[in-house]
């Protein structure tokens, strides 16, 4: 995310899970900063890694101190959302968000988000698979991003269908910056409708790394259904960005999801779902508070268990 600060007002670029900051000491000082699902191959982050890294770093992100703001009365509030998170939950294999979560919150940021994906795949069961997500969310502190989510998806013979509603939930843990590592938490609660559908939560940490001109962030998630045919186990998810700081317009990536399977008992290797890919960011100012952010990704199955090829394309307009 890119943005422009100077005495007494301040303008910014960027997508969800950027960092708000107010400064009267940066007066006509231009800031960078960047936003806020399974194996890759061996090698291939490292090789992107690498790739990226032969491009000049053009711009950096200084590590400057963000002024967190008095938690008061939402302190009790967030805590409660998390807590209620825990507790409470439910994405079907059909409903995979392919999004990787930034720690950092925008204070005051509110937003509408579009996000979609498409299989194709050799196999008729696979093949034309689709998932939609429509979501608003807001900024409710310094440290706390709530959304609601409507999901919709599209199976084998099946018609699109509203598979059910959510509520996501991000924790920034501290300032950006403090620590060498930025931490946050992601709860999740999603109630399908079809009948005797259980429950899901989500759970874990979000972290996140700045290293000269790119910004690698990991996602690593627990999930356990509730209610009605629920299953005994907890699945390990994981998601994960390599992000170079490019252009505001255009920022390539290497992006991977995966599922190994349920903790305890991983199934065999060509069972779990695995995918990585090439992506691309971007974001375009379309008023002095409002900004319209977008990506996409191509993402290539590494297992029998994943689609061949995997669509997605992510859209959010964001006012302050």
């Amino acid at each position: 995310m890119r943005k422009f600060i100077k005495r007494g007002r301040m303008t910014i670029l960027g997508n969800r899970g950027a960092v708000m900051q107010r400064s009267n000491e940066t007066n006509g000082k231009r800031i960078f900063r960047t936003q806020g699902q399974r194996e890759p191959r061996p090698g291939a982050a490292l090789q992107a890694r690498r790739w990226l890294q032969t491009f000049p770093f053009r711009n950096r992100l200084p590590k400057t101190d963000r002024r967190v703001g008095v938690w008061g009365k939402w302190t009790t509030v967030g805590l409660a959302a998390m807590a209620t998170s825990v507790i409470c939950g439910a994405n079907s294999a059909l409903a995979i968000d392919y999004v990787v979560y930034s720690p950092l919150v925008v204070r005051g940021e509110k937003e509408v988000e579009y996000r979609s994906y498409y299989n194709l795949d050799n196999r008729p069961e696979i093949n034309g698979q689709q998932g939609y997500r429509l979501a608003v969310g807001a900024g409710l502190t310094d440290f706390w991003y709530s959304d609601i989510y409507g999901n919709f998806t599209k199976g084998y013979g099946d018609g699109l269908k509203a598979q059910g509603v959510e509520w996501e939930n991000r924790f920034q843990l501290a300032p950006q910056g403090k620590y060498w590592l930025d931490m946050g938490f992601l709860s999740e609660i999603e109630y399908r409708f079809q009948a005797n559908a259980p429950y899901e939560v989500s759970v874990g940490p979000l972290l996140e790394k700045q290293i000269g001109g790119t910004v690698t962030t990991l996602n690593l998630l627990l999930e356990k259904t509730f209610g009605n045919n629920a299953n005994s186990g907890v699945e390990f998810e994981y998601k994960a960005r390599l992000r170079y700081l490019l252009k505001r317009a255009l920022s390539p990536a290497v992006e991977a999801y995966g599922s190994p399977g349920y903790i305890g008992r991983f199934v065999p290797v060509e069972a779990q779902r695995h995918q990585i890919g090439p992506a691309l960011y971007g974001t375009m100012r379309t008023g002095p508070s409002q900004v319209f952010s977008y990506s996409g990704a191509a993402l290539f199955g590494l297992t029998k268990a994943s689609p061949d090829l995997t669509l997605v394309l992510r859209m959010e307009y964001e006012f302050y």
